[in-house]
């Protein structure tokens, strides 16, 4: 055989291995991805090799799983500028679509039986890149709900085993920017945001699903804002940060209760489980039935999400205000207790909050009482409210017989006591108390009402002293009514 035989027979054998070689790469690219997906943990791996070559690999409707966490993507692109470096390039994701459920709601550990992947093993991927950008959606989800963000990240070398990176996030109501950087050798990662603004009205399900707030549902409405920092290490996250609520409102379902002008800033330890140091919050107005509240200032931390200590709090309502001693307030078991301590409540408007109540007054009162507020309603515990000294207080009862029961018709008080008690004399109080649950009540005896005073006209002198006994729940006496249980009885 010729040289130039032989010599034409060699490149048609290298022009058949070159073909052979472009016809069998994208199956063999295929192979080489799935293998690389499974080695690190993914399972219900789909996709189309759409180009292959040394120097540009291109990857369309890529799709898989790790565990319940799905990713898909519509297009991933591997662009290397020399086909002999052991890197893969500039890699770009576009059309990345990845859930994420804040709630655990996508935990289902029945189906991990049929999980297709192989178990990972836990350390870090040291994956060869010369960039990163990602270009999709992070679908945020919580139990029947879903929210789409619009997001960008670019990731690149930042040193010898060190990334850096950039993520901006946009969706209703929300802007999301931050920087993170990422530490190869000790598989370190953390984060900070640079901006961090999200309207709460489109996000309240999704808050209402991760926060348990009583009385609920709940419309919630305000602009949070602040900034957020974070770690991963030793497979641990980290998160802390200060976030801020401005121009809040909420309103429960039947408009039982509304609060307007909420505004808080509090410093999180640990967002993670929603821990705080101690920060502020004030409430410009809070209505709950009928009551009124206005310029609540607490001092507070959270313990947890549903557990909060309150250091302090104030408020001012019914023409005075109240505080209360430091307290605990655990919202998953929706209750409350209390001790509140009364400065200058206007007697009147304590009297209007009840129905058919047998006598009218003015004047202010100070006082302590404990409460408890729970799934069963109010109870209030051994307490007191007492006349302000030093100010002026009349009364004047509608009550036939609490004063004249028992006194002879002949008596030389009984017309002044007739007409006390049928409300044709007002009198002007120098004492004023009420006992509730007091320690020597007797069996019933909810509070005792002890008053002194003397007709407002200066020309009947008739000095009254009386102690009034209250029988059956106190509660539903002060909850807007008398009830056919509660009765009023003279004492001594």
């Amino acid at each position: 055989m010729t040289l130039r035989r032989k010599l034409g027979v060699l490149g048609a054998g290298l022009l058949l291995g070159l073909l052979g070689i472009f016809l069998v790469r994208a199956p063999l690219t295929h192979a080489a991805v799935t293998a690389g997906l499974q080695r690190a943990g993914a399972g219900d791996i789909t996709m189309a090799v759409a180009h292959s070559t040394p120097w540009l690999l291109q990857l369309e409707n890529l799709a898989f799983k790790i565990k319940t966490q799905s990713f898909a993507a519509n297009r991933v692109t591997m662009e290397r500028a020399h086909w002999w470096q052991p890197t893969l390039g500039a890699v770009r994701i576009e059309g990345m679509k990845l859930p994420l459920t804040l709630d655990g709601s996508d935990k289902n550990p029945n189906a991990w039986v049929s999980y297709s992947g192989e178990p990972s093993d836990g350390g870090g991927i040291a994956v060869p890149l010369e960039t990163l950008s990602i270009d999709g959606q992070l679908i945020v989800r919580t139990s029947g709900h879903e929210q789409p963000l619009e997001v960008k990240f670019f990731a690149q070398p930042a040193g010898k085993d060190n990334w850096s990176g950039t993520l901006q996030a946009t969706g209703p109501g929300l802007v999301l920017h931050a920087e993170a950087s990422y530490d190869l050798g000790t598989l370190r990662s953390a984060f900070h945001t640079t901006a961090l603004s999200v309207e709460l009205k489109p996000w309240q399900e999704a808050i209402q699903r991760l926060v348990v707030i009583p009385m609920g549902p709940w419309t919630i409405d305000g602009r949070l804002s602040g900034n957020v920092n974070g770690t991963y290490a030793d497979q641990k996250v980290a998160l802390s940060g200060r976030l801020r609520l401005s121009q809040g409102s909420l309103k429960n379902g039947d408009s039982t209760v509304n609060a307007d002008g909420i505004e808080s800033d509090f410093e999180f330890t640990d967002l993670s489980h929603f821990q705080s140091n101690p920060g502020t919050l004030r409430i410009r107005e809070l209505r709950a039935g009928t009551m009124v509240a206005n310029e609540l200032e607490a001092d507070l931390a959270f313990l947890s999400a549903e557990h909060l200590a309150i250091h302090r709090l104030t408020l001012k309502t019914l023409g005075g205000s109240l505080s209360a001693e430091p307290f605990s307030l655990a919202l998953e078991k929706q209750e409350l207790e209390a001790v509140v301590l009364a400065d200058g409540l206007e007697v009147e408007k304590i009297m209007a909050l009840t129905k058919d109540l047998p006598a009218s007054a003015s004047g202010r009162v100070d006082g302590r009482l404990p409460l408890r507020l729970d799934e069963h309603g109010l109870r209030l515990g051994t307490g007191w409210l007492e006349l302000k000294k030093g100010v002026y207080a009349e009364m004047q009862l509608h009550a036939d017989g609490i004063l004249t029961s028992g006194m002879s018709p002949k008596s030389s008080s009984y017309v002044v006591m007739k007409r006390v008690e049928s409300g044709l004399l007002r009198l002007k109080l120098g004492a004023l108390r009420l006992d509730v649950r007091p320690p020597d009540a007797q069996r019933g005896q909810t509070a005792r009402l002890h008053f002194e005073g003397e007709p407002v006209d200066p020309t009947v002198k008739a000095p009254v002293i009386l102690d009034v006994n209250v029988n059956g729940p106190l509660e539903q006496l002060l909850n807007f009514g008398l009830k056919g249980n509660v009765s009023f009885g003279v004492g001594k």
